[in-house]
Protein backbone atom coordinates (compact mmCIF):
# COMPACT_ATOMS: atom_id res chain seq x y z
CA UNK A 1 0.00 0.00 0.00
CA UNK A 2 1.50 3.27 -1.07
CA UNK A 3 0.44 6.62 0.21
CA UNK A 4 0.80 9.79 -1.75
CA UNK A 5 2.45 12.30 0.49
CA UNK A 6 1.68 15.93 -0.18
CA UNK A 7 3.67 18.68 1.45
CA UNK A 8 1.30 21.22 3.01
CA UNK A 9 3.84 23.31 4.90
CA UNK A 10 2.84 26.93 5.22
CA UNK A 11 5.16 29.63 4.06
CA UNK A 12 5.93 32.71 6.10
CA UNK A 13 4.66 36.01 4.66
CA UNK A 14 7.30 38.34 3.31
CA UNK A 15 8.56 41.13 5.53
CA UNK A 16 7.11 43.68 3.10
CA UNK A 17 3.59 42.25 3.35
CA UNK A 18 3.84 42.06 7.12
CA UNK A 19 4.93 45.72 7.27
CA UNK A 20 2.06 46.80 5.01
CA UNK A 21 -0.46 45.07 7.30
CA UNK A 22 1.07 46.71 10.38
CA UNK A 23 0.92 50.16 8.79
CA UNK A 24 -2.72 49.59 7.74
CA UNK A 25 -3.66 49.10 11.39
CA UNK A 26 -2.36 52.50 12.50
CA UNK A 27 -2.99 54.77 9.49
CA UNK A 28 -6.55 56.07 9.18
CA UNK A 29 -8.51 55.05 6.12
CA UNK A 30 -8.70 57.36 3.14
CA UNK A 31 -11.69 59.67 3.28
CA UNK A 32 -13.63 60.30 0.09
CA UNK A 33 -16.91 61.92 -0.85
CA UNK A 34 -19.77 59.51 -1.41
CA UNK A 35 -22.10 62.12 -2.89
CA UNK A 36 -21.55 61.00 -6.48
CA UNK A 37 -21.82 57.33 -5.58
CA UNK A 38 -25.00 57.94 -3.57
CA UNK A 39 -26.53 59.84 -6.49
CA UNK A 40 -26.18 56.83 -8.79
CA UNK A 41 -26.75 54.04 -6.24
CA UNK A 42 -30.13 52.32 -6.20
CA UNK A 43 -32.35 53.44 -3.35
CA UNK A 44 -32.51 51.14 -0.34
CA UNK A 45 -35.79 49.62 0.76
CA UNK A 46 -35.33 49.95 4.51
CA UNK A 47 -33.87 46.49 5.13
CA UNK A 48 -31.60 46.17 8.16
CA UNK A 49 -27.88 46.03 7.43
CA UNK A 50 -25.28 45.00 10.01
CA UNK A 51 -21.87 46.42 9.15
CA UNK A 52 -19.00 44.42 10.64
CA UNK A 53 -15.57 46.05 10.99
CA UNK A 54 -12.32 44.48 9.93
CA UNK A 55 -10.25 42.51 12.41
CA UNK A 56 -9.10 44.57 15.42
CA UNK A 57 -11.22 47.56 14.34
CA UNK A 58 -14.35 49.10 15.81
CA UNK A 59 -17.45 50.92 14.64
CA UNK A 60 -15.51 54.12 13.99
CA UNK A 61 -13.78 52.27 11.14
CA UNK A 62 -17.12 51.62 9.38
CA UNK A 63 -18.70 55.04 10.01
CA UNK A 64 -18.42 56.17 6.36
CA UNK A 65 -19.98 52.98 5.02
CA UNK A 66 -22.80 53.14 7.54
CA UNK A 67 -23.44 56.81 6.76
CA UNK A 68 -23.56 56.02 3.02
CA UNK A 69 -25.97 53.11 3.49
CA UNK A 70 -28.19 55.27 5.69
CA UNK A 71 -28.21 58.04 3.07
CA UNK A 72 -29.54 55.69 0.39
CA UNK A 73 -32.31 54.32 2.58
CA UNK A 74 -31.13 51.32 4.59
CA UNK A 75 -31.59 50.80 8.31
CA UNK A 76 -27.95 50.45 9.34
CA UNK A 77 -26.56 49.05 12.59
CA UNK A 78 -22.98 48.95 13.78
CA UNK A 79 -21.22 46.11 15.58
CA UNK A 80 -21.25 47.91 18.98
CA UNK A 81 -18.82 45.45 20.54
CA UNK A 82 -15.40 46.98 20.10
Amino acid sequence: MTSASTDFRSRRASLRLTAVEAVALIIPTRKFSTDQIAATAPEGDGHCVLVLPALIRGDLYTAHVRRFLTSIGYSVHGWNLA
